[in-house]
């Protein structure tokens, strides 16, 4: 999901975001995600898939996919960047 420590870049494309008050606001575009099939310990599920941007003192510290299954509880997925 693309994140930005402005709302600067999406307002001026009239993106949807939203901003979350971590340690310092960031402002993320509303997308809606890719679904993707986990078969996991009760069977087969379908949920969407999202990632987690991580930042510190303004900086890239890591990405973390996750799905989030009924219960609530993140099933993290192994992450790669290129």
């Amino acid at each position: 999901m693309p994140t930005y420590f402005s709302e600067r870049p999406l307002r001026t494309c009239g993106k949807a975001y939203r901003k979350r008050n971590l340690s310092i606001p960031i402002y993320q575009e509303n997308l809606r995600t890719s679904s993707l099939v986990y078969s996991g310990k009760s069977g087969m599920i379908e949920e969407w898939l999202t990632t987690g941007v991580y930042i510190s003192d303004r900086q890239f510290k890591g990405l973390e996919p996750y799905i989030k299954n009924r219960s609530g509880t993140r099933i993290i997925m192994q992450a790669a960047v290129e």
